[in-house]
């Protein structure tokens, strides 16, 4: 419960920064302050989730390791396996991003993420890839025309 009153608190003060530093929407078209706007709302919203299924959690004494899990990686180990794991998978991300251009990377990221760490089938960890890799480039490159490193693929 606590992660998610902390994700709350990330989301609304990077929403209140970009509400007051950055422009958000000028003649028509949205500005730099735009995407962290989003983002804290987002963060924010996700974080008030979090908090309220912990606690219903709690209530109903449904806040355990479920048992199949627990054979997978061990009680005590679960949580910091895969943290370490997304950390891991966070920075290759980071260092690969602009040699590989933001398709590749973005598309080797989610289904190392889904398949490694989530443990999802091929044809969900699929799916969710393109559908994901696809919309972003799209959103990004041609709604906000936030220029993409291209990496390898250029067109």
């Amino acid at each position: 419960m606590i992660s998610g009153f902390f994700f709350f608190a990330l989301g609304l003060s990077l929403s209140m920064v970009s509400a007051t530093k950055f422009s958000v929407w000028e003649k028509g078209e949205p500005q730099e302050g735009f995407f962290p706007l989003i983002t804290g709302f987002l963060i924010g919203g996700l974080g008030i989730i979090v908090a309220f299924r912990s606690y219903t959690r709690e209530i109903h004494g449904r806040d355990k390791i479920p048992q199949k899990r627990q054979m997978e990686y061990g009680a005590g180990n679960f949580a910091t396996k895969r943290l370490i794991g997304y950390l891991i998978l966070i920075g290759l991300y980071g260092v690969f991003l602009e040699n590989l251009g933001f398709i590749i990377s973005s598309t080797l990221f989610l289904t190392s993420v889904l398949k490694i760490l989530e443990r999802k089938s091929w044809k969900v960890t699929l799916l969710v890839t393109m559908g994901a890799v696809m919309t972003s480039y799209f959103l990004f490159r041609f709604f906000l025309n936030v220029p993409l490193p291209p990496g390898l693929i250029y067109w």
